[in-house]
């Protein structure tokens, strides 16, 4: 209930703050003050209803975007914040925003039985055995337990009108336990899924949990790299591009890694993407090379 009703509260605000003057949220990076041989407890919400939505194409409506607005500095708001904006991807106070990502969830509705049953214990707990366990590893965070830093995470995921694509957009702050006002690092990370070879050219209503956590746990070893300073800071800024629902897609960034058929990159407003850059329906190069 709580939770809801700081969704609310900050939807209202949102809608208030007009389109064109709103502020982006603020990228952190205060990872200095992370130890470099830590165990990050890792928090994440549970699931009212699941987490997943449809994408929608706001190019091709004639409205207003709208930029985020993100009320208030602390953990809890900053990842409230970004819920509220993707669950409405600005459509505050636009009912044909909410009307078309009302539209856009019917594609979801082969898939809403087992989308039922993704659940935040079991995804924390794929993350905690899957990621590798050196000097930053990852433990399970619990209301019984004393850690000296969270990582708090809300995932959100979205998938393309074609169901070839599906998207994570995961915030993250990091903060020590007593001190949760002032996050030691935040961030929206992006992460969006490869191309399907073979088979149908579909995510199957089987496979997308799997893949929502695959996506998940990505996005979490790019923050892992982050804290690690594993990411380059002297590329130079560019016009890049990648693919995504079976479209050609370019942003103004930064590359930080590259691979023969992926890339990560920063955005200008300090967000990270891993994003594929091959479009599907291809042979897959790395494994062709």
């Amino acid at each position: 209930m709580r939770y809801y009703v700081l969704i609310i509260f900050l939807i209202f605000l949102a809608g208030c703050s007009g389109n064109k003057t709103s502020q982006y949220v603020e990228y952190i990076d205060q990872s200095t003050s992370i130890p470099k041989n830590i165990s990050l407890a890792i928090k994440v919400e549970s699931f009212d209803t699941p987490p997943f939505y449809g994408q929608v194409d706001y190019d091709n409506l004639d409205v207003n975007h709208g930029q985020m607005t993100y009320i208030g500095a602390t953990p809890a708001t900053f990842a409230g914040s970004i819920l509220a904006h993707a669950l409405i991807v600005g459509a505050a106070g636009d009912s044909k925003k909410k009307a078309e990502q009302e539209k856009a969830n019917r594609v979801l509705d082969p898939y809403k039985e087992t989308i039922a049953t993704f659940n935040a214990s079991e995804l924390i707990e794929n993350s905690v055995t899957r990621l590798p366990r050196d000097a930053i590893s990852f433990t399970a965070w619990s209301t019984e337990g004393l850690y000296p830093w969270v990582i708090h995470s809300y995932p959100v995921f979205f998938l393309s009108q074609d169901k070839s694509t599906l998207i994570l957009k995961n915030a993250i702050t990091i903060y020590k336990e007593d001190n949760q006002e002032k996050p030691a690092y935040q961030n929206l990370v992006e992460v969006v899924s490869s191309p399907l070879y073979g088979g149908e050219g579909y995510i199957s209503v089987e496979s997308i949990n799997d893949r929502g956590t695959e996506l998940f746990i990505d996005s979490l070893a790019i923050m892992k790299a982050e804290l690690s300073e594993k990411h380059p800071t002297e590329n130079k800024e560019m016009t890049l591009s990648f693919y995504s629902g079976g479209k050609k897609v370019y942003e103004r960034g930064t590359v930080i890694s590259q691979s023969c058929d992926r890339m990560t990159f920063r955005t200008l407003r300090g967000r990270v993407k891993s994003v594929p850059t091959i479009e599907r329906g291809v042979s897959r190069p790395c494994l062709d090379s």
